[in-house]
């Protein structure tokens, strides 16, 4: 069997939310024995989402931690903190996203554990990274978005609230980037045998994905106004009304038998996304409408027409698409090499994506606490090291006598001790 990319690397995760839990995932997929670190007293903030306050039972937490063990220890007393500095010794990376001052009041910040284990990778993963007049502030991925502009671009300009989407983009970018980064300092390691500290700010990463736009006002001192669905290089662009119904009744049947249960009432709600960014896809997009009598008038000539022509040729799009399913829309002008996607809610991602299908991207789980449920594998595809199977999230404290007897080479006697005494559970 091909061993893992990861194998061999062990991660003690003391991560919260999503960024770096969701690295972290990836991690685990991919050979890692990462390690949560949890306790009861202070849950990670996900686990306290859970279904009748059950930390076992929170979706979003049983989603972004699996593919780990855990281990339960109380970090506020000291035979607990000894604990983790003797795993420490014998683990490769350290990963939190608790706020600075706590981890410095463990003796757990990275200056501390240096002395500890020079060699090690440690990775901090917060809304404002280290220093600066905000570093102490607790954030989540929908502050960070506010704070960079994220928010007010992505509204419609003549919307009176300044709300934008409501996506957690920072965690979802921000944790890709982090993997990308420990795989870096990981081969760094391999290279010279020395440790790295990884400070990861979502503000800073979240304002990398629209850098375009600080440019603009800080050489051209230009600002340009939030645009909705439109766009400044392309057009047709944006989400076109379809015809349908997305039927929310319940008991959607899915592969093992499995139904996804959506108790809203039925709505009409079906859209599809189309950008035209070229001459070259215009005219397949032409093609793919059947020519219509208005595609050759000048005011569609060319690119900049079609942007001084935008509402009206959006209308004259809508026409065409309010007659046709998104799904059979999107073929149509995908076989034309037009860029186009469904607007998908939830039951089309489980039950009509046929490339989610084909990918197996969608997998179903059966957690002890929480029964079966879908959720999203992993894309990355390797093909001589692809990635593990899918384990479910684990139970708060579960693996600790394994992880104390397997890695610190504790006696049951010892382990029924620090129980005893409320260190471990």
């Amino acid at each position: 069997m091909s061993r893992q990319v990861l194998e061999g690397i062990r991660v003690l995760d003391f991560s919260n939310g999503a960024a770096l839990p969701e690295t972290l995932k990836m991690c685990g997929e991919f050979g890692a024995d990462v390690i949560e670190v949890a306790c009861s007293e202070y849950p990670e903030f996900l686990r306290r989402l859970g279904i009748d306050f059950d930390p076992n039972k929170s979706p979003a937490h049983n989603d972004a931690f699996r593919n780990r063990r855990c281990l339960g220890v109380n970090l506020t007393t000291p035979e607990g903190r000894e604990i983790i500095l003797e795993l420490i010794k014998v683990s490769d990376i350290i990963a939190e996203s608790y706020r600075p001052s706590v981890m410095v009041n463990w003796g757990l910040d990275y200056d501390s554990l240096k002395k500890v284990k020079p060699d090690m990778i440690y990775v901090s993963s917060h809304g404002w990274g280290y220093g600066g007049p905000y570093e102490g502030f607790q954030t989540y991925g929908p502050h960070a978005q506010h704070v960079t502009g994220l928010t007010w671009l992505w509204n419609h300009q003549d919307s009176p609230y300044p709300i934008g989407g409501n996506l957690i983009h920072p965690d979802n970018i921000a944790s890709k980037m982090c993997f990308i980064a420990l795989l870096a300092a990981l081969d760094y390691r391999r290279r010279t045998g020395k440790g790295q500290l990884i400070d990861l700010s979502q503000i800073e990463v979240a304002a990398g994905l629209i850098g375009e736009v600080y440019l603009d006002v800080s050489m051209n001192q230009r600002l340009e106004p939030p645009m909705g669905n439109r766009s400044l290089y392309a057009a047709p662009h944006g989400c076109y009304k379809c015809k349908g119904l997305v039927n929310y009744e319940p008991g959607y049947p899915h592969m093992g038998g499995t139904d996804i249960r959506v108790p809203q009432e039925p709505t009409e709600d079906c859209w599809i996304a189309i950008s035209v960014s070229s001459e070259e896809e215009w005219e397949g997009f032409c093609r793919a409408i059947g020519n219509p009598e208005w595609t050759t008038n000048q005011k569609f000539a060319t690119l900049e027409q079609r942007l001084e022509n935008v509402e009206e040729l959006d209308r004259l799009i809508e026409e065409w698409t309010r007659q046709r399913d998104p799904f059979e829309a999107m073929e149509i002008l995908q076989q034309a090499g037009v860029p186009a996607g469904v607007v998908e809610c939830a039951e089309d991602q489980v039950n009509k994506d046929k490339q989610l299908k084909h990918r197996s991207f969608i997998i179903e789980l059966d957690h002890p606490a929480a029964g079966r449920h879908l959720y999203l594998g992993e894309p990355i595809k390797l093909s001589r090291t692809p990635a593990l199977p899918s384990r479910y999230a684990p139970l708060l404290g579960e693996h600790t006598d394994e992880i104390l007897q397997e890695i610190l080479g504790m006696s049951t006697q010892d382990i029924a001790q620090l129980r005893k005494e409320k260190v471990i559970e």
